[in-house]
């Protein structure tokens, strides 16, 4: 289950005061998730692996992920191995789409009728994945290809992992990686319900996979 929170920010307000906010929204998100499955706040024990992906103490049956743009926080909960990239839409980085893409993403990018949005969706595709593995920003993003089509999904991870992603207002991206080919399904719930979700705009993967370049 994935759960958004939107909050409120204006550009006089300070970031880093933001960022706080939207980090701690985040957590409240994963507190009310992890009660659903009976596990109280005050019994929440974090502990992270070596590139500092967080995971319940003691308790391998829950996966959780967080994510937080401005204004946006986003949290995702499983039973399965699981990362979630939430990001605005804004004019993307030139140098991150050549460092970081491969020749058929940034084709995608360029020849796309919104290029913004198409770079977020890509990128988004790519931390998420980095973050379902537990590497985070330490995986070399250029090694996994990701193709969007009409409501697919296709990438050549060493994995098997399900991919789903969502365009919120057409302001926000957020994009999931599951590890649960079989069941294949993501459900996306907001806790705030002014947040309209066009569901013409959720992509979910085919459990295919691309040949590797």
């Amino acid at each position: 289950m994935i759960y958004f929170k939107k909050c409120d920010y204006s550009a006089g307000d300070d970031r880093i005061s933001h960022k706080n906010i939207l980090h701690e929204e985040a957590h409240r998100l994963l507190d009310r998730a992890l009660q659903k499955k009976g596990v109280r706040a005050e019994n929440k024990e974090l502990i992270y692996n070596k590139y500092g992906k967080p995971m319940l103490k003691d308790n391998d049956t829950i996966h959780f992920n967080i994510s937080h743009c401005r204004r946006l926080a986003v949290c995702a909960l499983t039973e399965n191995a699981i990362g979630v990239d939430a990001e605005n839409i804004r004019e993307y980085p030139k140098r991150v789409l050549n460092r970081c893409f491969t020749a058929n993403e940034i084709s995608f990018v360029r020849e796309n009728e919104f290029p913004d949005r198409a770079f977020f969706q890509i990128w988004t595709l790519k931390e998420s994945y980095a973050k379902a593995i537990g590497t985070g920003i330490t995986f070399p993003l250029k090694e996994a290809e990701f193709i969007i089509g009409n409501n697919f999904i296709a990438a050549n991870t060493e994995r098997k992992f399900a991919f789903s992603q969502i365009i919120i207002d057409n302001e926000f991206v957020c994009s999931v990686c599951c590890d649960d080919i079989l069941n294949n399904k993501v459900l996306f719930r907001s806790y705030e319900e002014f947040i309209p979700l066009d569901l013409s705009l959720i992509h979910i993967s085919e459990p295919t996979r691309l040949r590797r370049i």
